[in-house]
């Protein structure tokens, strides 16, 4: 069963701004009469993150994030992957942004405006998910940290230094 209020409050809401903003860059882009080279980079940065963000909304809703935390390693959480997306998809928007201006100077100008516009949109917010999901990455570092047990800290050397 899906959990629809979770996404009224930071930061999952801002997965609801990123998939339109997304469906926005696409439907834009699908407009222009003219699709100069690097259109294919807009195209592949806009599906792959509707699917990432879809997918995303779909593990936040059902409340399965727990399940990417590893036991092992403490560092891998659901914030550590978010932090890396986020990343990802902050770059990949940054050189959309200039493939839309390089097609609005060359060919579609409203199609391509429109679609650079909502990726200026897409990479702050997704620069703002970095940000928001690496303190929060920060934060529970420091919390497993602090609930290491005494038997990790002062464990028996049995004769090494």
């Amino acid at each position: 069963m899906m959990d629809w209020s979770r996404f009224g409050h930071r930061p999952d809401s801002v997965k609801i701004i990123l998939l339109f903003a997304t469906i926005l860059v696409l439907l834009s882009t699908s407009a222009a009469i003219y699709q100069p080279v690097g259109t294919g980079i807009i195209w592949t940065t806009g599906i792959l993150a509707l699917t990432s963000n879809l997918l995303s909304i779909l593990i936040l809703g059902t409340g399965l994030e727990h399940i990417f935390a590893s036991h092992k390693y403490r560092t891998i959480t659901w914030s550590l992957f978010e932090v890396l997306i986020s990343l990802l998809y902050a770059i990949l928007y940054f050189i959309s942004i200039w493939i839309c201006v390089h097609g609005a100077n060359y060919g579609s100008t409203t199609a391509f405006g429109v679609a650079g516009f909502f990726c200026v949109i897409n990479f702050f917010v997704y620069l703002y998910n970095f940000f928001l999901y690496i303190q929060i990455w920060m934060r529970e570092m420091r919390v497993a940290n602090e609930q290491m047990t005494p038997t990790f800290e002062n464990a028996v050397s049995y004769g090494a230094p």
